[in-house]
Order: structure tokens, then C-alpha cells, then sequence
């Protein structure tokens, strides 16, 4: 059977990545989903339950973090706040993403980060890249 070109890129699921670098990855899916308008994203976890919240902001506030944008999704590196409640994962792991309201109005994309759908690496990957340079 021969090749046929494959035009345009699928954007997938909407997605959520707890990343090893202490990040937090968002598809190309999910930023078009949620974040189109979005400078920033305010952090929201609940410890008991183990789940993380987003709230997109048009605006930075002074608890927000900044949203970096690529062709491949976007980001924010709350390295802090992960650190602090143990989310920074050996390996970069992804979720899928419900909407919540919490206090009656305020809506939430959130995470169960107990409950993985996938992850990315190795942790011996970060070691050897380093390593090259």
C-alpha cells in the first residue's frame, strides 16, 4: 500500500500533565477548550482528596501563574505549590480534566492525581539528557 500525506495534526484529548520538572503540561486540546483567553491560571488543591483544580485567568493576579504557550499545548510552573503538597511525579503523568464549581460559582478544570490515564519517560531520562551536555 503506498504512503498517502497525512494533513494537519490531530489535537487530541484534553489532557492535563503533572510533569517531573515540575510543571503542569496542557494540551493543545484542553488550552483551546479552556484557556483560549487565558494569561494565567490560579492553583487550587484539595488534600483530602487529592485533587488538583486550574482556574483560568484572563488577567494575572497575585496568585496566579503565568501560562506559557507552544505549538504543542501550553504550561505553567507552579514548582512550589507541587513540591509542597508531593505532586511532582517521578515519571510526567497525564490526566483528564473535569469541570467543578466550588463555592457555588467559582469553575474549576481538576484533577484526580490518584488517578493517572498515561505517563510520559522515564526517570532515568532527565539523568541522561543531562549528562549529553
Amino acid at each position: 500500500m503506498p504512503f498517502e500525506k497525512v494533513s494537519g495534526r490531530a489535537s487530541g484529548d484534553a489532557t492535563i500533565s503533572l510533569r517531573k520538572s515540575g510543571g503542569i503540561g496542557i494540551s493543545t486540546a484542553a488550552m483551546e477548550q479552556w484557556f483560549e483567553d487565558a494569561e494565567g491560571a490560579e492553583i487550587y488543591f484539595d488534600e483530602e482528596e487529592r485533587r488538583l483544580g486550574l482556574k483560568p485567568v484572563e488577567e494575572s493576579t497575585d496568585d496566579s501563574y503565568s501560562l506559557s504557550r507552544s505549538n504543542s499545548g501550553g504550561s505553567i510552573v507552579p514548582m512550589s505549590i507541587l513540591k509542597r503538597y508531593d505532586l511532582v511525579p517521578e515519571i510526567t503523568q497525564k490526566y483528564e480534566p473535569e469541570i467543578e464549581k466550588i463555592n457555588g460559582d467559582t469553575e474549576l478544570i481538576t484533577i484526580s492525581v490518584e488517578d493517572p490515564v498515561g505517563t510520559y519517560g522515564s526517570p532515568a531520562e532527565t539523568k541522561t539528557k543531562k549528562n549529553r551536555t
